[in-house]
């Protein structure tokens, strides 16, 4: 045990001079830089590509039926709210940044944890990002009534960053669009700092946002297709939580026409 820890648990039993003291502060100050790892990159055994898991799957078992795939789903949500059963999750909540709908936390809060959706800029004042910090959640939120803040969750706005609107990002560079976009992720990043939860979680679809805000390399890539919703939008999350999800593999469809007012879809994988 360090004379720091000593210090910390048996005060009463030191009698120090004046350099042992400031020995004991070095070693508080030393143990306030402890690397929390919270932006550490990925190993590369945590890296998850849920294509190649699908892959994987469909040589052997082939595309599964929508009714089958719902039912893969919906056994999720049944283990979610056993785990609220158990109250496994009693004393923790997630905060969902920009989450206009509140569909990112909502599996979460089925699970037992309730959600906080910070819808910006939905919510001018409570759900205002750039606002965040000490004061902010003290005053709004009553630091949370002192709740675990177990997961951070953020859907951060991807039009600065998307690669399909690359044509237009000289435009967006150059009039401050690019810069106000970054200083959101910044400021997600320093919520999650200060929280320091077991699980943060930013998405985006194929973007430059991993460049231009000093992400770490993404940990998980996946499409719809891959858990039931038959379309594709390749995704990537960054963060820290356990990427290894289950899959429930559908054939993805295109919108291919649109004949006499009716839409024709037809798959393309």
């Amino acid at each position: 045990m360090s004379k720091c820890e000593q210090f910390s648990l048996f005060p009463e039993n030191f009698a120090l001079s004046d350099d042992g003291f400031s020995g004991i502060c070095g070693e508080f100050a030393d143990a306030g830089d402890i690397d929390h790892r919270l932006f550490a990159a990925p190993r590369s055994n945590e890296i998850v590509r849920l294509a190649d898991k699908v892959r994987r799957y469909t040589r052997s078992h082939g595309w599964m039926a929508m009714g089958e795939a719902r039912s893969r789903v919906d056994s999720w949500r049944s283990h979610a709210l056993a785990q609220h059963c158990t109250r496994a999750n009693e004393g923790r909540i997630v905060l969902s940044l920009f989450d206009h709908t509140g569909q990112w936390s909502r599996p979460w809060e089925r699970g037992g944890l309730p959600g906080r959706a910070l819808r910006y800029p939905g919510q001018p004042e409570t759900g205002d990002v750039n606002a965040f910090g000490v004061n902010f959640f003290s005053d709004w939120f009553g630091d949370f009534d002192g709740l675990d803040i177990y997961a951070v969750l953020a859907a951060c706005p991807c039009t600065e960053f998307a690669i399909s609107g690359a044509k237009h990002f000289a435009a967006k560079d150059a009039d401050g669009r690019t810069v106000a976009a970054v200083e959101l992720v910044h400021q997600t990043l320093r919520t999650i700092e200060y929280y320091r939860p077991s699980v943060w979680a930013i998405e985006n679809p194929v973007s430059r946002i991993e460049k231009l805000a000093g992400l770490p390399p993404w940990r998980l890539a996946f499409d719809p297709h891959h858990l039931g919703d038959p379309y594709t939008k390749k995704t990537l999350l960054w963060g820290r939580f356990n990427a290894d999800l289950p899959i429930a593999p559908v054939a993805a469809m295109a919108l291919l026409q649109i004949v006499g007012g009716d839409k024709l879809i037809i798959p393309f994988c």
